[in-house]
Order: structure tokens, then C-alpha cells, then sequence
């Protein structure tokens, strides 16, 4: 099992799920909100279950899905303000194609339709917090990175 040492600390699962997927995932799992969501689901129920395996005096596992899904979107938002405003700051869409065979770079430095992808998802949650004030989860809606693909009328704009 590989162990990513750059981000370590105390936090939510959400915060993990996030970085993973919007760093890592393959363009075809993040396009519809139901694999994201599926995804999330799976998660969940594996934290659920290694939770309440402890020990006969540990509290019972309270954390819903609709609040694991409330963390998620409140961590793709955290996660995505050093994307832009750390990871991509004084780059262009040119940089991003540069990188497209660089190791070590997460997905949305090195692929366009990632990176639109990723901000049609952003602000679809975005939008989601305006509307409703909130983001618990529980319109069980997920937004997806909506279809991009590698020639799309996005990329050829950042061309």
C-alpha cells in the first residue's frame, strides 16, 4: 500500500476521498455524479464497517452519508483552492498540455478536460450552496464533470 506523506494530519475520510478523486481518478469516473457518488457510497460503507468492528465499548458509528457527502463537497472545495490557487497560478492551458506525460502530476495539471471538468464540477457545488444553503447531501445529487472530452469546444477555446 503506497503512503503519500504530502498531505498528514488529523482530518475527515472525506478529506482523503477527495484528493483522490479529483487528483487521480480516470476522466470516465469523475463525468457522471453517480459514479462519484457510487464511489462515495463504497467508501462509506467500508468506514462504516471497520468502525463498528472495534472493540463491544466503542460508540456506535453515528457519521451518515448524507454528512460524509456534505464533508466530501466542503473537501473538493478545500482541495481545489490550492489547486488554483497554488498548483496552477500564472499557468495556462499550454502548461497543462505540456504535462500531459509527466509523472507526478495529478490529472488536472496535466489534462484540459480534467481540469474544465473540474471546474463545471466545482461549480455545480457552488451553485448547489447558493441555492440551498447548505450541502448536505440529502437532494442526493452529485454533479459530474459533465462530458468532457479531448475535443471539446472548452479545449479548443484553451487552445
Amino acid at each position: 500500500m503506497p503512503i503519500d506523506f504530502q498531505w498528514t494530519g488529523v482530518n475527515y475520510g472525506a478529506q482523503d476521498v477527495a484528493y483522490m478523486l479529483l487528483s487521480s481518478a480516470a476522466l470516465d469516473e469523475l463525468s457522471d455524479g453517480s459514479s462519484i457518488e457510487s464511489r462515495l457510497a463504497e467508501y462509506w460503507e467500508e468506514m462504516k464497517a471497520a468502525t463498528s468492528s472495534r472493540s463491544a465499548g466503542a460508540p456506535m458509528f453515528t457519521y451518515t452519508f448524507e454528512e460524509f457527502v456534505r464533508d466530501f463537497k466542503l473537501a473538493c472545495l478545500d482541495y481545489t483552492r490550492i489547486v488554483f490557487a497554488y498548483q496552477l497560478k500564472g499557468r495556462d492551458a499550454s502548461w497543462v498540455r505540456r504535462g500531459a506525460s509527466a509523472l507526478g502530476r495529478c490529472t488536472h495539471n496535466r489534462s484540459v478536460p480534467h481540469l474544465l471538468g473540474l471546474v463545471r464540477f466545482l461549480d455545480a457545488i457552488v451553485l448547489e450552496w447558493e441555492t440551498s444553503g447548505d450541502l448536505s447531501g440529502q437532494s442526493r445529487t452529485m454533479p459530474g464533470y459533465a462530458g468532457h472530452t479531448e475535443n471539446s469546444s472548452q479545449d479548443r477555446v484553451l487552445a
